[in-house]
């Protein structure tokens, strides 16, 4: 689902183009040691809004001690997606679950919304926008900008929201090791 527009400075940036309504970027699945910390004590949800540097501060809130890189990896995402959608503030969630979540196909209520799965199956989503295809999974590791339902519509045709679900885990013994990352409020 790559855009046709131009390349720009940022490839994130391919999400505002109107043929656009998920973004992937690759990336290898997690083999840190601290990702086996945290899915020992999966489910936990971590939450924080604000600055990147203010997110920074609240780090300590996290259930278990995280190396440098982890957050250093974070903010970096967080300070890029920021500028991408040209806010100064984000919310960031980091999240260990074990269960089902969205199970059924559905766009969310954000303008663009940044998942990774760092560790467990991907997100899946409707190739194309169409529920009824089959529906294909992001690769663990990699970075995907899905574009919600408040999206600004600039054009009658453009910026059909992306149709995801999180994967059926429950009772799989599978867990998941995900961050969210989304503007403050919907654009």
């Amino acid at each position: 689902m790559a855009s046709r527009a131009a390349e720009k400075a940022d490839p994130w940036e391919n999400i505002h183009a109107a043929d656009t309504s998920l973004f992937l970027e690759a990336a290898e699945p997690v083999t840190a040691d601290w990702a086996k910390i945290l899915l020992a004590q999966v489910p936990f949800g971590w939450r924080a809004e604000g600055t990147p540097e203010a997110i920074a501060t609240q780090w300590h809130a996290l259930p278990a001690d995280l190396p440098a890189d982890l957050l250093d990896d974070i903010l970096q995402k967080a300070r890029r997606f920021a500028a991408m959608m040209r806010v100064d503030a984000v919310s960031v969630r980091l999240e260990g679950v074990d269960g089902n979540a969205c199970t059924k196909v559905h766009a969310d209520y954000t303008d663009v919304r940044l998942i990774q799965t760092f560790f467990g199956p991907g997100t899946d989503y409707a190739p194309d926008g169409d529920p009824s295809a089959p529906l294909q999974r992001v690769p663990t590791g990699w970075l995907g900008l899905f574009k919600g339902k408040a999206y600004p519509r600039r054009s009658a045709s453009g910026h059909a929201p992306c149709l995801h679900r999180s994967p059926p885990i429950e009772g799989t013994g599978e867990q998941r090791l995900l961050l969210v990352i989304d503007t403050l409020s919907p654009r």
